[in-house]
């Protein structure tokens, strides 16, 4: 992700907490360090996007997580895990299908090192 406040990309380890309702971010594989999160009641976005930096460079797989506050700049490896990615957000933003009388299979988002904002 892209760092919010010294405008660098780290590796960030995400993963969706059902019981809290978060976002959560790591900065190792191990989890046990954990550098931030987004309540998923907070996002009002999530979307694939384009960010090329000052010398014109693009980012490839991005996507962006709005939230009232910020714009969360996030970069998986590949185009499949983007889409997981921005699937699993959305279907647990919007109550993970509790709402509705249909019974629907969350999407998986792939467990890798995704550049995040910190």
């Amino acid at each position: 992700k892209k760092g919010a406040h010294v405008r660098n990309w780290k590796y960030r380890f995400m993963k969706i907490e059902l019981d809290t309702k978060e976002l959560v971010y790591y900065k190792s594989e191990t989890k046990k360090e954990k550098k931030g999160s987004i309540p998923l009641s907070a996002i009002r976005d999530v979307k694939p996007a384009i960010y090329r930096d000052k010398g014109g460079t693009e980012r490839q797989n991005l996507f962006i997580i709005v939230t009232g506050d910020r714009t969360f700049f996030i970069q998986p490896h590949n185009q499949v895990q983007r889409l997981r990615w921005i699937e699993a957000i959305e279907f647990y933003r919007n109550d993970g299908g509790t709402t509705t009388t249909t019974t629907t299979t969350p999407p998986t988002p792939t467990p890798t090192p995704t550049p995040t904002i910190t």
